[in-house]
């Protein structure tokens, strides 16, 4: 699998959130987890239609599938805690936090993700929990042999292409 800078990862997409007009105003950890939890959602809408983690190319530089939506939960988190100047660092383990999720069901790991964001990052305000969040998203990836780092950097370079504000959201 290949390797990725997650701190410079971060700073490119911030970067990116900020010229793409994603931070004209400012969002609360509701807001941000909810988004966070739509992401998980759409792969799990992938994941019921097709049934794998299946991952295409529908139009050159667009890709969509179960990894592609968990790239996206990854870029959403990176950059909202840029928003908030949390600078996440590169690190292979989080043995010191205490929680965690071994499984290689998407359904069941959607779930755990889900009821993580809402209790550390949505009622708690714990960064730091979101950070370890990216890393458990990569812990799940390595055990079902999907190549996350891959499917990031392609939605990175994806994203930049994107029109301002895309589909004219408000959040």
């Amino acid at each position: 699998m290949e390797k990725i800078n997650l701190a410079e990862m971060q700073r490119t997409v911030h970067e990116t959130a900020l010229e793409k007009g994603w931070w004209e105003k400012s969002r609360t950890n509701l807001e941000d987890g909810t988004l966070w939890i739509s992401e998980l959602y759409e792969g799990f809408e992938v994941y019921r239609k097709f049934g794998t983690f299946w991952a295409e190319e529908v139009e050159p530089g667009k890709y969509e599938g179960f990894c592609v939506e968990l790239a996206d939960l990854i870029i959403r988190i990176m950059d909202s805690l840029a928003y908030n100047d949390y600078h996440i660092v590169d690190k292979d383990n989080y043995s010191e936090m205490i929680v965690g999720t071994n499984t290689t069901e998407p359904v069941e790991f959607i779930n755990w993700c889900e009821r993580f964001i809402q209790k550390y990052y949505i009622e708690e305000d714990d960064l730091r929990a979101a950070e370890y969040l990216i890393y458990q998203v990569f812990r799940f990836c390595r055990r079902i042999q999907m190549n996350l780092p891959l499917f990031l950097k392609l939605k990175v370079e994806y994203n930049k292409t994107r029109s301002y504000r895309h589909g004219n959201k408000t959040l």
